[in-house]
This record gives structure tokens, sequence and C-alpha cells, in this order.
């Protein structure tokens, strides 16, 4: 990509998140307008007059969930230039959760994939409040009975909603519904090692894993000054690593919508991104073995308050 259209591109993403450009580092620079290039393209695609003729009900549900996946994109954006790598990567899950979901609902019979979508929620909504009703059914009068009365309600409303939505687009609701679990999901994609190697990591900094404790507790023994800063640029490489993954699943998602709507200049594009976005995490890979932050990623890393 040229530096002009880079530099345009950085420019709309930092309007859009909020963030002043001079906060962003050379590599991340790279990284958001390649990511974000697809995602205008698409945008655009969607005033198209091939996407209007599709009217296809469905489309608007790919659509939303994109839009969220772009804004958790942003949020890690931010947390790297901002020295937050840890809390970036913590996200990078959350990204590749919705990224993969939609890949998901795309394979096969999309309709009857989001009619099972929607049921399996309420179901899985129904279980929850009942659980809720189950711990106050001791209390009298507990102010969690209106609370958990309004939302059945409103969960309730939702449904018929949703379900008449559904039918009237000619398609089944389901009455037996099927959990999809994160680990099938990885599997139905054919991507059940990264689901025990990359994903593993991923769910380390939102749960407080020890691992990072632990290395941290090692290290401080060794009363090595050099092995503990060594320790730190490990720690950070590998948090950036992990959020390249989570990019590189946003990407290919991008890229599973374009097929589903026929946008083949966004498919290029994240082709394209993708090939870039494996590049930078090879090279934060290999500073990882030297336990060395490459440069132009952050101007200073958070480690502490």
């Amino acid at each position: 990509m040229k530096k002009v259209a880079r530099d345009q591109i950085l420019k709309i993403f930092c309007n859009n998140q909020n963030i002043q450009i001079d906060f962003v580092m050379e590599n991340l620079r790279i990284l958001i307008s390649e990511a974000y290039a697809p995602l205008l393209l698409f945008a655009e695609d969607l005033d198209s007059p091939n996407f209007i003729s599709r009217n296809n009900p469905f489309d608007g549900f790919f659509i939303n969930m994109l839009h969220r996946s772009t804004n958790v994109f942003g949020g890690i954006a931010i947390l790297i230039a901002s020295g937050h790598l840890q809390e970036a990567e913590t996200l990078s899950r959350s990204l590749t959760e919705s990224s993969l979901k939609m890949m998901h609902l795309c394979k096969g019979n999309v309709p009857s994939n989001i009619a099972q979508y929607l049921a399996s929620y309420f179901s899985e909504s129904s279980w929850e409040i009942s659980k809720w009703q189950k711990a106050v059914s001791s209390y009298n009068n507990h102010p969690h009975n209106k609370l958990i009365q309004d939302k059945n309600s409103i969960e309730d409303e939702s449904k018929k909603i949703c379900r008449i939505f559904i039918e009237k687009a000619g398609y089944q609701w389901p009455e037996k519904t099927q959990s999809i679990t994160i680990e099938k999901l990885f599997k139905d994609l054919g991507k059940e090692l990264e689901y025990r190697t990359v994903y593993r990591a991923m769910c380390g900094q939102p749960h407080q894993n020890p691992e990072d404790i632990v290395n941290g507790f090692l290290t401080a023994l060794s009363n090595n000054d050099e092995l503990e800063h060594k320790h730190m640029e490990e720690k950070h490489c590998f948090s950036l690593f992990i959020c390249l993954w989570g990019v590189r699943y946003y990407l290919e998602s991008i890229a599973t919508l374009a097929k589903l709507f026929s946008f083949q200049s966004v498919y290029v594009q994240t082709t394209r991104a993708s090939e870039i976005v494996i590049e930078l995490q090879t090279n934060v890979s290999n500073g990882l073995k030297e336990c060395q932050l490459p440069t132009g990623w952050v101007k200073n890393t958070v480690d502490s308050v």
C-alpha cells in the first residue's frame, strides 16, 4: 500500500476511534491501515447495486457483528498505542471469538444457522435466569424478583419477534437448540490445533492465569536485572504476537463475508492485508525468540501502576 493511502486510512481510523495519530508508531500504523482498508471497501460495497439487489434479510446480522468486531479491533489498536500490551491481548480473545462466530454462521445453510444462533441464545438465557431465580428463592421479597420478572418479560417478547422474523423469511424456528462451544467453532472451521495452542494462550490474561505471575516470581528470585529485563520484553512480545493472531482471525472473517456478499475487491484487499499481518507477526516472533520487543510498535510499555 502506498504511503499516501496508508496515511489517509490511518487518519480515518484515528478520527473514528478518538485517538491522536502522534501516538501511533510505524508498525502499528501499518497494521491499522492494512486491517482497516478492507473494512472501508466493505462499507463502500454495501451501497453497490449488486448488494442492494440481494435484498437478503439475514445480511444485517453479519453487518452488525462486523461493526462490533471492528470496534474491538479499534480497542486493541488503542491499547497497543498506549503501551498496554497485556490489556490488548485480553481483547484479542473477544475479537477472535466474534470473528470465528461470523465465519461459523456463514458455513452451510446461513438462515438456518442464524435461526439456531438466535434460538440458542434465548434457550441459554432462560436457563441463566432460572438459576438467578433459584439464587434468590430463599429470600422474602427480594428486590431481584422484580428484575427477574422484567427480564423474563423482555426476553419472551424478543423471542417472539425473532421467531416471527425467521418464519416470515420462510424458515423454521428450532424447537431444539444446540449449544456451540468455542472448541466446536475451532474444530468445525478446521482450526483445532489453533484452539489447543493460540486460543489457550489467549485465555491466560482474561483469567489471570498464574503463568505470568510464576514467571515473574522465578525471575525475581534470580536477582538478575538482565534476566528480569528479558522477561519483561518476552512478555510484551508474546502479548503483541497473540494480538496479531486476533487481527488475522478478524481479517479472515471479513474475507468470509466478502465471499458471501460477492465483494471481490474486499476479498483481494483482505488477502493482501493478511499477508502483511503475517509478516509483522513473523517479525514479532523473531523478537520473541531473542526476548526483544521490536521497535516501531510502542513508545513506552506499561508494566505497572
